[in-house]
This record gives C-alpha cells, structure tokens and sequence, in this order.
C-alpha cells in the first residue's frame, strides 16, 4: 500500500504548483506529482523532490530564485537559518501525519504567521545561529510566552518522557543532574536507583552516595582491610576474583574464602573432621597444604599423604612406595 498523499491540486511549493496527482509512483513507493513550474515546465515530482528543489534547474540556473528570500532575511546569497526555524516550526504543525505536532493538535499562534513579527520576536530573546526553538510546555503551543531557544543537547532535556528531580532545592532533569557536580554516579545507576526510590529517604542521597559493588566492599583478614579487587593480587589468596564474589554473595567472610578450592574441602583423619588448611596447620601434618591436597586427590590414604615428609630427587621412590 502506497504512502497517503500529502500535497493537494492548486497548492504551490516554490515555483511549482500541484496540476494534478499521478497514480504511479516512483522507486521510494511515493506518489509523483504533475507540476508546472513558473516558466510553463511540467514535470513529474515527489514529495521529496519538492521540499529538496522548489524551482525547476532552468529557472535555478537563471538566478531566478528569490522565492527562497522573499523575506528579506538573507545575506550575500546565503539562507537565512533564523527563517528555516521558522517554515519547519510551520510546516511541523501543518502536517496532520507528525504525531507529536500537528497530528496532536499543536499549532502556531496567528502573530507568528508573519515571519518579520517572529523575527523581531526572536532577536530580542536571545536567537543565535546553531540554537533550537523550544517550548517550555511541550504539551503548549508555538507562542511568544511558551518559546524560548536552546542548544539541541538542553532542548533533550525538555521531552514529554523527561523524568525530573527535585533535590536541594532544585528541580532538574536526570540529564542535567548528572552534569551537576553533587551527583557521582552514572547515568545507569541514576535510572535504576530512581525507578526503585522506596529504598532512599531522599533524592539528595540518591544523587550523593556513590555506587558500592561487593569487589568494591572492604574486607578485613590477617589483619589487614582491603577491598576483594585488592584481595585477588595479595599472594596469599589462592582463589579468582569470580570465586571470592561467589563465596561472599553466599555470606562467607572469613579467611577461608581466600583458600583455593580444594583447600577449603572437608576430610576425616583419625576420627576428626577438618578443611585442608586446618590440616595444614595441625603440629602432626608433615607437608604443605598443596601436596597434602594433591596426595589424597592422588589417592593416598589421608594418615600417609599427612605424615609422610616429602621427598625430592632420587628419593622419589620412597614417596612412591609410601603410596603403595
């Protein structure tokens, strides 16, 4: 199904003026128009092609193109920006398809259907070339008291979904907090945090407390306080990063969680039951906590791989008879 037609019979655009609407269609699937232009050329023209070349290349190439200026506004043969504002703003309130305009029901107010009142208008509040005109009230209309000019960054800040904060005595939106410099967390954490704010007394500590990780979270052994990041590269931790933030998400917080896995296993010996590195600290273990591991995952009995002082080199047969 084609595209719905958006021009009728009569209207003028540039010096072309809609004879007729054709009922073939060009590649984009957009309806052609029959066009004349002011010089008596007629040509087939789609939407597009209108708004992007408003005069045939004859009449473009004889300089006769002051339709683009007719309203005085432009300088040296260039455009005038401050009058394209001003036909886009007209044209988004005229187009009954733009949902968020025209199709809404915002329309521009009759003072400003004259481009020299809004000219006057915009030069006296603050209009610059590169600025954006904005309305206060998005759900208001184009008028004097609902208009102002904004770079396009600010003007994101203005949007019917904005979500806006009120804290220290100041209401902005999540955007513009986190250019404030009492805000020290990111854009990610500021959506989440507002979408759950039952767990904050107030926005002021939402913005204010920075974001905490369990790697981030201080951990006190052998006397010392790092945090779990710091943990990881202390030579006396034998477990990843991965592992520790598995052992402390299931509550284990004492030296054993920086063990590696096979130290932290459970055996019996003589009627009592201990992890390995207890076992390794008992006066009666004759070996490393690691070679008694490796021993009974060898298939050593337990009283054996725990007695048995290893051997090196050329003795290696001791151990080894030992085994059997």
């Amino acid at each position: 199904m084609g595209r719905p037609l958006v021009y009728k019979t009569g209207q003028r655009h540039g010096t072309w003026v809609i004879l007729q609407s054709c009922h073939s269609k060009n590649k984009a699937d957009h309806w052609l128009y029959l066009c004349r232009c002011d010089c008596g050329k007629e040509a087939l023209r789609s939407p597009g092609a209108l708004k992007r070349s408003p005069s045939c290349l004859s009449c473009f190439q004889k300089g006769e193109k002051a339709y683009m200026y007719r309203h005085g506004g432009a300088a040296n043969g260039e455009r005038d920006y401050l009058y394209r504002r001003w036909s886009r703003m007209r044209e988004r309130c005229a187009d009954p398809n733009r949902s968020c305009y025209g199709g809404r029901g915002i329309s521009v107010c009759p003072e400003w259907d004259d481009y020299a009142v809004f000219k006057e208008w915009a030069l006296d509040n603050g209009y610059k070339k590169g600025l954006t005109l904005d309305r206060i009230d998005v759900n208001g209309n184009y008028e004097p008291s609902n208009c102002r000019w904004l770079t396009m960054l600010e003007q994101q800040w203005n949007r019917r979904n904005t979500v806006y904060i009120t804290a220290f005595g100041e209401t902005k939106s999540r955007s513009e907090w986190l250019l404030d410099a009492r805000c020290v967390i990111s854009l990610s954490t500021l959506q989440s945090r507002t979408a759950r704010m039952d767990s904050w007394d107030s926005y002021e500590e939402l913005l204010t407390t920075p974001k905490t990780t369990l790697a981030d979270q201080p951990l006190c052994f052998f006397g010392e306080t790092k945090s779990l990041t710091a943990w990881v590269k202390d030579p006396r931790c034998g477990a990843s990063k991965k592992l520790l933030l598995q052992r402390l998400a299931q509550g284990v917080t004492d030296e054993s969680m920086l063990l590696a896995p096979s130290v932290r296993k459970s055996i019996s010996i003589w009627n009592e039951t201990k992890s390995y590195a207890e076992w390794g600290r008992d006066p009666r273990c004759a070996v490393s906590v690691d070679v008694f591991a490796y021993r009974v995952k060898s298939g050593w009995e337990p009283e054996k791989a725990l007695t048995l002082r290893a051997v090196r080199g050329a003795n290696q047969t001791t151990e080894k008879g030992a085994q059997k």
